[in-house]
């Protein structure tokens, strides 16, 4: 049940002084109603303490009604007087508070949405769940599929040479194409330092966001998101880690061995093909356990990319959800 805030006020003091301001109002209820009693003619029969000064008397010593009128108004008004002011000043300080505190959550918010909507802007989601999986992949895939067509079946052997100048030929029609669609997805993605920093902006702006405008609106009892937004972000913001590094290592990584662990390593090789002379393409591509490219592929590329993709798709849908629903300025629907 919501209390007066008055009440909750008065239950604010300290024991003593409730004590003190409740005698005074029982006091100078007491004592009006008496007084007054008497004024009118009516009288009490008891105690003498009383009766003994009627309304005649009163009406005779004119000094000593003010005095008590003056005794009366300060036992009734000065707790209560001190309570309703109390009560006010608290009451417009809350209100100050309050406006402090939205005023802080709209430009924390701020800073935090934008950060995270520029890490997971359209573009990237695009080149990622689209440039990546259906332009780079299939390049990588026929090139891959025509090295091992070359490589043949075990015991394998040494190609003819017009077949190594076929497979010369095909490699640099295509190797254009796929640096190109490669650095297209790289540069709509960004590199892994661009990235970097894009992230550690997203995390400290949530931190100011989940830690001390949160702790703010809790005190004032003000709205949070719903706990379905919440838990979607507490769980994509909990680490400094997130699908999207795991993507540019596989696209753009380069690792310091062998096997081939990205895109960019797999052109790399490609280039090599095309420079390289008949007997060492055949060295390469013929080992039985060699890890090279044509021998080794990158079928996790598809994945991680899909990955990446939804990951910044659940990221810019919670952080729009959350803006479409007015907060901070209003309480969203649980």
């Amino acid at each position: 049940m919501k209390q007066w805030g008055v009440v909750d006020t008065y239950r604010g003091f300290g024991l003593a002084t409730r004590i003190i301001f409740a005698v005074m109002f029982i006091a100078g209820v007491v004592l009006c109603v008496s007084l007054w009693l008497t004024d009118v003619g009516i009288g009490l029969s008891e105690p003498y303490f009383f009766t003994r000064y009627n309304g005649e008397w009163l009406r005779d010593h004119a000094y000593i009604p003010n005095i008590l009128a003056g005794v009366t108004g300060f036992l009734v008004g000065v707790p209560v007087a001190l309570v309703v002011l109390q009560t006010v000043i608290g009451t417009r300080e809350d209100a100050v508070e309050m406006t402090k505190a939205k005023r802080v959550s709209a430009a924390a918010w701020g800073d935090f949405s934008d950060a995270a909507t520029e890490f997971a802007s359209s573009t990237r989601r695009t080149a990622l769940l689209n440039n990546a999986t259906t332009d780079v992949y299939p390049r990588f895939q026929e090139i891959f599929n025509k090295l091992r067509e070359y490589r043949g079946d075990a015991p394998f052997e040494p190609p003819p040479q017009e077949r190594h100048d076929e497979l010369v030929a095909f490699l640099k029609a295509k190797e254009a194409k796929f640096k190109t669609e490669i650095d297209t997805v790289t540069t709509k993605v960004g590199n892994i330092d661009e990235l970097m920093k894009l992230w550690t902006r997203v995390l400290s702006t949530w931190s100011v966001v989940n830690v001390y405008v949160r702790s703010r609106r809790i005190e004032l009892d003000l709205p949070w998101f719903n706990e379905d937004s919440n838990s979607l972000l507490s769980m994509t913001l909990s680490t400094a880690e997130n699908q999207l590094f795991d993507f540019t290592h596989i696209h753009s990584g380069f690792g310091p061995e062998l096997p081939v662990v990205s895109m960019d390593m797999a052109h790399q090789w490609v280039l090599s093909y095309i420079r390289w002379d008949k007997g060492k393409l055949d060295a390469a591509l013929l080992q039985p356990d060699g890890k090279a490219f044509g021998i080794v592929g990158l079928d996790d590329y598809p994945r991680r990319a899909q990955n990446a993709g939804v990951f910044l798709n659940s990221l810019d849908d919670t952080i729009g959800r959350i803006t479409a629903e007015g907060w901070p300025d209003s309480s969203p629907q649980t």
